[in-house]
C-alpha cells in the first residue's frame, strides 16, 4: 500500500469507511452523484450534454442557500464546467488552466495553493465556507514525480512506463503485459497516490478542527482482470471500491465505519454534520445513523459498448454484462479471483431496485439537455479521453 501519512491523519482524526464503493467509474458523472445524492444515471448522459438533467439540489446549492461562501478548484478537464455543468451553486468556479493532450490536468501544488488562498480569505473575514478541490494527479498516466517515480519498485529493469505513448495499446486491449509490466505500473500508481498525500498538506492544514473535511475518490483503476490500467469499461472491486475518510465535529476519533456506504452518502452526511437538511429526493443517506443500505449499485456508461451492471452487498458481488454474467463471493474472495456460478437470492431483484431508483426521480429531470456548443478544441480533449465522439 502507497505511504499516506497526511490523509491517514484526517482519517485517525475522525473516520475512515473501509467498505466505499463508487457508482460510476467516470469522472463527471460520479462526482454529480456524490454532489447530489443521487445515482449516476438519473442525471443523464453529462459528457455528451455538457451538464446534468437532473432538477434536484447540489450541495454547494444547499450551502449557498444557507449563506455559505462556495468554491471549487478543479484540476482535470473532465470536470471544466463546459465538460461537465458541475458549477451550480459555486461562487467561484476555478476551472481555466492550460495542460498537455499527455496529462491533461492542472498541477496539484497550483490546485491546493489557489485552494488555500481562498479558505485563507473566508476565515479572515469570518465567513462560513464549503469548498470543493478536486485533483487529477493519481489518476492515469502515470508519472508521479520523483522520488516517487522509484519509491515503490526501484529494482524493475523492463521497458514499460506509466505515460500514455507506452501504455496504450495495454489499455486498448491490444497488447497483454507481463505480471512483472503490471507490478511495475501499480508501483507508480501508488507512487502517484503518495505523491498527492504531500500535495494535499498545505491544505489540510490550513483547516482547523471544526472544520468538515472529507477525502474521497470518483472511481479507482484496474490492474487486473485482462482490462489494464483503466477504468472506463470495469467495475471490478479495483474500479468501484474508493477510499473515504471524514474528520470534524461530533466524529470520534479513530472510528471505523465497516459497513458498506456509497457515495450518494457523502452529500447527506456533510449536510447532516453540518446542521444542514438533506434534500427530500436524495437516495443516500447520513453515514454515522442508523439507516443503511445493504446493497449498491454502479453502471458503466449505457451509451458505450458493452455496458456494464454491478449490486454489491459486504458478501456478493455481480456484474452483469452482455451474455454473462460474473459472481464474486467477495467477502471470502475479495480479489475476485473465482467465478461463482449463480446469482445468490439476496443480488436477484437488484436490476428491478437499481431501475426504481431510476425512475422515482425521473419527474424531477429536464425533458432535455441544456444546448451543448463546444469548441474543436474541446471535442478533440474529450474525445481522446473517449468521452464523445466529434464529427
Amino acid at each position: 500500500n502507497p505511504k499516506t501519512p497526511n490523509i491517514q491523519k484526517i482519517a485517525d482524526e475522525g473516520a475512515l469507511c473501509t467498505q466505499t464503493v463508487t457508482h460510476f467509474p467516470e469522472t463527471a458523472l460520479s462526482h454529480w452523484s456524490m454532489m447530489s445524492g443521487v445515482m449516476p444515471l438519473v442525471h443523464g448522459n453529462v459528457p455528451g450534454n455538457g451538464g446534468s438533467i437532473y432538477k434536484g439540489p447540489t450541495l454547494a446549492e444547499i450551502s449557498k442557500k444557507h449563506g455559505y461562501q462556495t468554491a471549487a478548484f478543479i484540476g482535470g478537464v473532465t470536470l471544466t464546467d463546459s465538460a461537465s455543468g458541475l458549477s451550480r451553486g459555486f461562487d467561484v468556479y476555478d476551472d481555466q488552466f492550460t495542460f498537455s493532450h499527455e496529462d491533461m490536468s492542472r498541477k496539484g501544488a497550483e490546485v491546493t495553493n489557489r485552494a488555500v488562498r481562498w479558505i485563507q480569505k473566508q476565515k479572515q473575514n469570518n465567513r462560513p465556507y464549503f469548498a470543493f478541490v478536486h485533483y487529477f494527479d493519481a489518476h492515469f498516466p502515470y508519472t508521479p514525480p520523483a522520488p516517487w517515480d522509484t519509491a515503490y519498485d526501484a529494482s524493475y529493469t523492463g521497458k514499460i512506463n506509466g505515460t500514455d505513448t507506452v501504455l496504450a495499446p495495454y489499455r486498448d486491449g491490444k497488447k497483454k503485459p507481463s505480471a512483472r509490466d503490471v507490478e511495475h505500473v501499480l508501483a507508480l500508481y501508488d507512487g502517484e497516490i503518495s505523491a498527492l498525500d504531500a500535495t494535499i498538506a498545505p491544505l489540510l492544514n490550513v483547516l482547523d478542527k471544526d472544520t468538515i473535511v472529507a477525502i474521497t475518490s470518483d472511481h479507482g483503476e484496474s490492474f487486473e482482470h485482462g482490462y489494464y490500467f483503466n477504468h472506463r469499461a470495469g467495475l471490478w472491486d479495483s474500479v468501484m471500491h474508493i477510499p473515504l475518510v471524514i474528520r470534524g465535529p461530533g466524529i470520534e476519533a479513530k472510528t471505523v465505519i465497516k459497513r458498506q456506504v456509497g457515495l450518494i452518502d457523502v452529500t447527506p452526511t456533510l449536510l447532516s454534520l453540518a446542521g444542514l437538511r438533506s434534500d427530500s429526493r436524495m437516495q443516500g443517506s447520513n453515514i454515522f445513523s442508523e439507516k443503511k443500505h445493504d446493497m449498491y449499485f454502479a453502471h458503466t456508461d449505457p451509451w458505450m459498448p458493452k455496458p456494464q451492471f454491478a449490486a454489491r452487498t459486504l458478501a456478493w458481488k455481480w456484474i452483469a454484462q452482455e451474455n454473462s454474467d460474473l459472481i464474486y463471493n467477495i467477502g471470502t474472495d475479495p480479489q475476485e479471483s473465482k467465478q461463482e456460478t449463480s446469482v445468490p437470492e439476496e443480488l436477484k431483484d437488484a436490476k428491478t431496485k437499481a431501475a426504481s431508483l431510476l425512475e422515482s426521480l425521473s419527474s424531477h429531470q429536464a425533458s432535455s439537455p441544456r444546448p451543448r456548443t463546444i469548441s474543436d478544441e474541446e471535442c478533440a480533449r474529450l474525445q481522446l479521453l473517449g468521452y464523445v465522439q466529434c464529427q
